[in-house]
């Protein structure tokens, strides 16, 4: 991501579609969007947690 690893790790297991959207992100980057989407978790406190854990991120 251009924004780097540390954006990404802020949103790490939440919702960060208001931290997209806020961001003025082009119609090309909403695209991909969908490229990219390989699913959808159901509860996603548990991976928060294990990402947090492996990246050291507190």
């Amino acid at each position: 991501h251009p924004g780097g690893p540390e954006l990404l790790g802020e949103y790490a297991g939440k919702d960060a579609t208001s931290g997209f959207d806020d961001f003025g992100h082009s119609s090309d980057a909403k695209k991909m969007l969908k490229e990219y989407l390989i699913g959808e978790l159901e509860d996603v406190s548990m991976y928060s947690k294990l990402i947090k854990y492996e990246n050291n991120i507190k």
